[in-house]
């Protein structure tokens, strides 16, 4: 078994992949579709993207992560924004 993690061997094109195919499947349940906002899709996907690749690599104890945390929560489920 390799010591390199899973995060390093699927690579970021093989992680994205999963992360789009997972965000379509929330957005074809309606249970959960509702609690998105309708508008700018790109930016809900890039920034889900983002979050969940600085995770799997483990920069999840900085600033910056949590402003990545911040940024899709703001693009995915803030009815009003500036």
């Amino acid at each position: 078994m390799s010591d390199t993690a899973l995060y390093h061997r699927l690579g970021t094109e093989n992680v994205n992949a999963i992360v789009e195919n997972f965000y379509e499947k929330l957005l074809d349940d309606y249970r959960v579709r509702r609690f998105f906002n309708d508008s700018g899709k790109k930016e809900q996907l890039a920034t889900f993207k983002a979050v969940v690749n600085a995770a799997l690599a483990g920069n999840t104890t900085d600033a910056a992560f949590i402003r990545l945390v911040s940024d899709y929560f703001m693009a995915a489920f803030a009815r009003f924004r500036d």
